[in-house]
């Protein structure tokens, strides 16, 4: 970058530190496409990219306070964005392999899900609703054995109570998920429901 540009940069910096908020509309501006070619390159995504440099430049505003101890703005900024779109991907990652997880758990695919109009996720976020009506111990109980994978007696150590009991939080959790989803599911969700309730990790 010439050193003009690096001159001007710092000038704009240090109005932008002082809350300044026309000079940080110049400041997105001045970065907004470069910044964006580098997300979009990425993530091949326009609306995801865009999404990312909108939260990159929201965290330039909140970190203001430091701008002007940046010696290479744009470098910074576009180092700031490749983290920012891996932070992404990793997330994505994440959310995949836990609904792989528990497409696996109630031995299902998405294809058999969409006929009856309610994806994966939307089930996932059904059973979720459900667990807020579990008491503390009955959450921490499913929590640890149908959505993590630990054993009863994993489970038993883990909470520091003994695997009986452990048992019989799980079995009160499963009744009332059973309950709360066969209320608000159609039909054709029931034996998604049964397979879920009824794998047990004992």
């Amino acid at each position: 970058m010439p050193v003009a540009n690096i001159h001007n940069d710092k000038q704009l910096l240090q109005r932008v530190a002082r809350g300044d908020g026309p000079a940080f509309a110049e400041l997105m501006e001045r970065y907004h496409a470069p910044a964006f070619r580098v997300v979009m390159k990425l993530l091949q995504d326009r609306w995801a990219a865009e999404d990312v440099v909108q939260d990159i430049f929201l965290k330039v505003w909140l970190s203001r306070e430091t701008l002007p101890e940046v010696e290479n703005f744009q470098g910074w900024l576009l180092t700031l964005a490749t983290h920012k779109v891996y932070d992404q991907v990793r997330k994505h990652q994440r959310e995949s392999a836990h609904l792989q997880r528990w497409q696996k758990e109630l031995n299902i695919t998405t294809d058999t899900v969409t006929p009856a109009g309610r994806p994966v996720s939307d089930f996932e976020e059904l059973v979720t609703q459900a667990m807020a009506r579990l008491s503390p111990k009955q959450q921490q109980v499913f929590t640890y054995i149908k959505k993590e994978g630990y054993s009863r007696q994993e489970t038993a150590a883990i909470m520091n109570i003994s695997p009986e009991t452990v048992k019989t939080h799980l079995e009160q959790a499963m009744r009332t998920i059973r309950a709360y989803c066969l209320s608000r599911m159609d039909t054709r969700m029931v034996t998604v429901l049964i397979a879920l309730i009824v794998r047990e990790r004992l």
